[in-house]
């Protein structure tokens, strides 16, 4: 049976071959030195007037500036509920997509609420879980919420989820477990009290405290975004915190913090994930004064927020609203992609500026993107083994795979997968993009998979309209059974970012 399946599957890979995207490409591209090397730069923006969000805005009602420069906008898309529901169709029998549900809805928004235990004082803490709570309690059926604590060390509670019954048991280990409001975690390193010193000894171990923490941050932070990665759309990330000073300035001593920011908040950037400081400390009162919007750790939490399009909420209790507001955030996006030049790639934060030309409105984005001609390291996507195995679907690429059966061919389907070139990394060469991708099939149960590569070239005046249609490879699968599953990945040739869909044949 397994070399059945495997000369069935190699008939696939000679069919696709034999069937190119579009008009072949001249010899001379089959190994071409590469000019110019961009990739595709996104900028989710939220607009909002006294009304909440601002529907119907238009390309044209949108300017973008990467460093003062006014950019082509390649790429124009809207996403969130109202739009979803609006455009929704069923997705046709036998197919499948990594980015859409089956009734044809884009996957619902996801947030995570992040409670920092490292930074926060105890008290804080119990007030803000208690918000927390409350907020769970009355959220929206169709939010995806996920929960994680972070002290020592950073744990799921519940990762991204609907699921009512989930959410209620994460709820329940967030309450307090008896009358002295002990709640379930034990205090980490850095959350003790600090020690008898003075001087000068007191100011080192103070630094060193803080250098730890804001260590500890940026490493959860990025574990968050490797995490989160790989869920489609503009994710929410929702830290409660006490936060900690993105500057400490001792007697003797300065410690910056800002670099170990900008690198989490590239990481962030780079998983599309926004990130929204909620300040668990609230309005709190000394000395016959009101402090909040100048507490300590306030421009950590707005220099995070600022880098990756969020908020930072402050100097108000009503952590449990501004935790829903965060939410409600990405009720509607506004999606521009440009491609920036290849002599703007310096391997340095670009300033972003977007403007929207309509009255009475907020706009708000991701103000830096990281520009760099250095692709990314390989060891940040997922390897081909990961993507055939992986239990969830892989989404950095958008992917959709169609199967009908063969008429012609009992036992055999035509599969036709369908590739979304927004998400895929092009290098521009004279008046042409181009760029490649390996599309893998793995029929459970074969003993090798088939790798079928597609080589992209596509002139200027065509990349619309190649925007809008993606790529398309159509292969043909027999089985060799009444039933089988089928795996299909695609993966990116420059980057190594992959998507991936599980299409079961055979079934009613």
């Amino acid at each position: 049976m397994s070399n059945a399946k495997l000369l069935f599957l190699a008939a696939a890979v000679a069919t696709a071959q034999q069937a190119p995207l579009q008009k072949p490409a001249p010899q001379a591209l089959s190994a071409p030195t590469f000019h110019a090397r961009t990739r595709l730069v996104q900028v989710d923006v939220i607009v909002r007037d006294k009304n909440g969000p601002v529907m119907g805005l238009t390309q044209d009602d949108f300017t973008l500036l990467d460093n003062g420069k006014p950019q082509k906008i390649s790429v124009f898309a809207v996403k969130g509920t109202q739009s979803s529901r609006q455009s929704a169709v069923p997705l046709p029998p036998g197919t499948v997509s990594n980015r859409l549900t089956r009734n044809g809805q884009a996957a619902a928004s996801s947030t995570v609420i992040l409670i920092d235990r490292l930074n926060t004082p105890p008290d804080d803490q119990h007030y803000a879980n208690q918000k927390i709570v409350k907020f769970l309690e009355t959220r929206r059926s169709q939010d995806r919420i996920g929960i994680y604590a972070f002290g020592n060390g950073l744990r799921a509670v519940q990762d991204l989820t609907d699921d009512p019954e989930r959410l209620s048991r994460a709820i329940d280990s967030l309450k307090p477990r008896d009358e002295n409001h002990r709640t379930l975690y034990t205090p980490g390193p850095f959350e003790q009290s600090e020690p008898e010193m003075t001087g000068r000894v007191l100011e080192e171990y103070q630094l060193l405290t803080a250098g730890e923490k804001a260590l500890s941050v940026k490493h959860a932070l990025e574990a968050i975004a490797r995490h989160l990665a790989p869920v489609p759309g503009r994710k929410s990330l929702i830290w409660v915190t006490g936060s900690f000073p993105l500057f400490i300035k001792t007697a003797h001593e300065t410690k910056d913090f800002s670099k170990d920011m900008r690198e989490a908040a590239r990481a962030l950037n780079d998983a599309n994930v926004a990130l929204y400081a909620v300040d668990a400390r609230g309005l709190v009162g000394g000395f016959g004064k009101i402090w909040g919007f100048n507490m300590p750790g306030i421009d950590t939490m707005n220099n995070l927020a600022v880098l990756t399009g969020g908020r930072a909420f402050y100097a108000d209790n009503g952590i449990d609203s501004l935790i829903q507001e965060a939410v409600e955030d990405s009720e509607l996006i506004y999606t521009l992609g440009f491609y920036p030049s290849q002599e703007s790639q310096e391997g340095d934060w670009h300033k972003l500026k977007v403007s929207v030309d309509k009255h009475g409105v907020n706009v708000r984005y991701r103000e830096a993107y990281f520009a760099s001609k250095v692709l990314a390291d390989a060891d940040r996507h997922p390897t081909l083994d990961q993507l055939l195995h992986n239990a969830l679907d892989a989404a950095e690429i958008g992917l959709r795979a169609e199967s009908t059966p063969d008429q012609a061919q009992p036992g055999s389907y035509k599969l036709r997968a369908i590739v979304d070139l927004h998400d895929i990394h092009l290098e521009h060469q004279d008046m042409n993009w181009v760029g490649g991708v390996d599309l893998s099939l793995y029929l459970e149960g074969a003993p090798s998979v088939y790798k079928i590569t597609r080589k992209i070239a596509i002139s200027e005046n065509q990349l619309a309209a190649a925007l809008q249609t993606g790529i398309v490879v159509d292969v043909s699968v027999a089985l060799p059974g009444p039933t089988g599953d089928l795996r299909v990945v695609v993966q990116d040739n420059a980057r190594g970012a992959g998507g991936s869909v599980r299409m079961p044949l055979g079934r009613q």
